[in-house]
């Protein structure tokens, strides 16, 4: 997703079409900040790709 994806208006949009989604922002320092304290992370493979996927609740708005 873009930058665009970090926009309240279109987290509802998501919310309603979607039950998961994901956005990137490089650019949140409290964002970083929750996600550095993150113990349980779980291994999941994805299209024979291996990743390290974990949840937190977080509300930018």
């Amino acid at each position: 997703m873009n930058c665009g994806s970090f926009d309240k208006e279109v987290i509802h949009v998501f919310e309603f079409k979607s039950e998961y989604f994901f956005i990137r922002d490089q650019r949140c320092a409290n964002l970083y900040d929750k996600i550095k304290q993150i113990k349980n992370w779980e291994e999941v493979e994805i299209g024979f790709k291996k990743y390290q996927v974990a949840s937190i609740e977080y509300a930018p708005f």
